[in-house]
């Protein structure tokens, strides 16, 4: 029932916002290069490994041809977007934390609202970054964890290593490629064996501006007779031009387990998105 209130009173993405200009506190645009993967690893601190994971995955896009099973794809000049873009506002666990104007926009979408009635976990993604963040503590207390993504490769590297675009590899296409050099932000979900999460947990990713690009990684992880319902929200406003969306998902079911797993995307018609979804189910798992 409670999945069912968030998915009926969900008005994601309501395209008559207008386009909103934030002041970043961080933004690399332009042409792709060594140094500017380099310097999104510098800025997130990130292991060696991942930093070879990106410099990989460069190299791989570098190379493998653009596809031509892509929407708007001939319309897409990298050169003239920004790649990672930091909002010049910190990380938040409560909505009265937010400056006015980003908090505007998530309550007339109906964030905070849904959140309170029918959520137990709820991250929202602005540009390149997770700007809300917050989660029921007696989950917490049970062992399931949900955390930004760049967090959770410090705080659980090994679990993060063994599965991060182990379904989803960079070779896959050259949009998997860039993902892989250019990820930033999205959510690390895991659920111990065992553990039922009742109500749902979401993910919301807003693109604010034109010329923008966003990267998000959410990597999900149940283990063996676990229950989790899992929503992902995408929107942006109308654009004069255009932004790009680049986002991934991995899904690990283990032995058993249940993930629903729900997307709601309501871009605006100017948004070139490119959708990267994979799951591994082991025995018994759906």
């Amino acid at each position: 029932m409670a999945a069912r209130r968030v998915l009926e009173s969900l008005e994601l993405g309501d395209t008559s916002i207008a386009s909103i200009t934030l002041k970043p506190r961080v933004e690399l645009r332009g042409r792709i290069t060594r140094s500017m993967v380099e310097e999104i690893s510098r800025i997130k601190r990130e292991p060696e490994w991942m930093l070879r994971l990106r410099l990989r995955s460069l190299e791989l896009f570098e190379k493998l041809p653009t596809p031509n099973w892509l929407i708007g794809v001939e319309e897409l000049d990298l050169e003239e977007l920004a790649h990672y873009v930091h909002p010049d506002v910190d990380r938040a666990a409560s909505w009265d934390e937010l400056p006015e104007d980003i908090k505007r926009v998530y309550e007339r979408i109906g964030l905070p609202e849904i959140e309170r009635k029918a959520l137990s976990g709820l991250a929202a993604q602005l540009e390149s970054e997770n700007v809300y963040l917050a989660f029921r503590k007696f989950l917490e207390e049970k062992g399931v964890v949900l955390m930004d993504m760049s967090e959770a490769v410090a705080r659980y590297p090994d679990l993060v290593r063994k599965f991060f675009m182990r379904i989803f590899p960079p070779s896959d296409h050259k949009f998997a490629a860039l993902h892989g050099a250019l990820w930033s932000g999205g959510v690390f979900l895991y659920v111990p064996s065992g553990v039922r999460v009742e109500a749902p947990i979401e993910a919301f990713f807003f693109i604010a501006s034109e010329l923008e690009s966003q990267f998000e990684h959410t990597l999900i992880v149940a283990d063996r007779g676990s229950y989790v319902h899992f929503i992902e929200g995408c929107s942006a406003p109308l654009f004069k031009k255009y932004s790009f969306h680049d986002g991934m998902v991995e899904v690990y079911v283990g032995e058993n387990a249940h993930v629903k797993f729900t997307t709601i995307q309501n871009w605006s018609k100017n948004l070139i998105n490119f959708n990267n979804k994979r799951a591994l189910l082991e025995r018994g798992a759906r």
